[in-house]
C-alpha cells in the first residue's frame, strides 16, 4: 500500500490529509510534531508542506529564488501570499522584534521580518530542525496558492482564501481532480484547533505530494540552488 500525506500548520500542529494512492481511503490526522508523521504506521512515502525548506544565510530583498519565481507565476493578485523566509540565523527569535533585528543583520541590504513569516518562526525552526538531505527525498516544500494556480490551468485563484467565494472556489478546484473525496473530507468532523483553510491547504498538499509520487511535479526552479546544508530551496506543484 502507498499513502501520501500533506500537511498545514495549525493552531494544536498540524492537521495531516492522508490518501492511498490504489484504494483511495483517505484519512485526517493531527499531529503535534512534524517528525511524528513519518513514524506513522502507515507512513506515507511523501509528505507536502507549507513551510519553507532550506534558509539562506544571509537575507535577500524577495528572498529565495524560488519565492520570487513564485510570486511573478501569481502576479499581483495572490504573489502577496509567498513570503520571503527568515535567514536561518533569524530563528532564534523569541520576539517579533528580535526576528526583525536578526533578519536586518544579516547582510547590508537584508530586509526586515515580514509579520507573516514571524508568526510562524516556531513552525519554520521546527521543520529546519527536523530536515536533512535524506528526508528531503520524502518531505517537499509546497505552497497552496501555487497548487491552485496549476489546477486553475496556470491562472491564480484571485480570490481572497478566507472569503466564502475564494475558500469555495479552492474546494471547486480540488473536486476537479479528486471528486466526491474533496466532500468526505470536509464532511468529516474537524479536530478542534483545525480551520477550514488549514484542511483545504492539507488537502491541496497532498495533490503536490501524489504528483511528487508520480513524477507529475513540476519544481520551481527546475535547477534548484542549495543551501548551506545542502538542502534544495524550491517549491514543488
Amino acid at each position: 500500500m502507498t499513502w501520501v500525506a500533506g500537511a498545514d500548520g495549525c493552531k494544536v500542529g498540524w492537521v495531516v490529509v492522508l490518501r492511498e494512492l490504489k484504494s483511495r481511503k483517505m484519512e485526517v490526522r493531527l499531529a503535534s510534531r512534524i517528525q511524528d508523521i513519518l513514524r506513522w504506521k502507515p507512513s506515507p512515502e511523501i509528505l507536502g508542506i507549507d513551510v519553507p525548506i532550506g534558509l539562506l544565510d544571509r537575507a535577500v530583498p524577495g528572498g529565495r529564488e524560488c519565492d520570487k519565481k513564485a510570486r511573478k507565476l501569481l502576479g499581483q493578485t495572490r504573489g502577496s501570499s509567498v513570503f520571503s523566509p527568515p535567514a536561518g540565523g533569524t530563528l532564534r527569535a523569541r520576539t517579533p522584534t528580535e526576528a526583525d533585528r536578526l533578519n536586518r543583520a544579516t547582510g547590508p541590504d537584508a530586509p526586515g521580518m515580514p509579520r507573516q513569516a514571524s508568526a510562524i518562526i516556531p513552525k519554520i525552526l521546527e521543520v529546519d530542525q527536523f530536515i536533512s538531505r535524506a528526508r528531503q527525498k520524502r518531505v517537499v516544500e509546497f505552497h497552496p496558492e501555487l497548487c491552485f494556480y496549476e489546477m486553475n490551468r496556470r491562472r491564480p485563484v484571485v480570490q481572497p482564501k478566507k472569503k466564502r467565494p475564494g475558500r469555495a472556489r479552492r474546494v471547486q478546484l480540488l473536486k476537479s481532480v479528486w471528486g466526491q473525496e474533496v466532500s468526505r473530507v470536509l464532511e468529516m468532523s474537524r479536530p478542534s484547533g483545525v480551520a477550514l483553510d488549514d484542511l483545504i491547504d492539507a488537502m491541496a498538499a497532498r495533490w503536490t505530494a501524489e504528483r511528487v509520487m508520480k513524477n507529475e511535479e513540476i519544481r520551481l526552479p527546475s535547477e534548484p540552488r542549495r543551501d548551506s546544508r545542502g538542502l534544495r530551496m524550491e517549491i514543488v506543484r
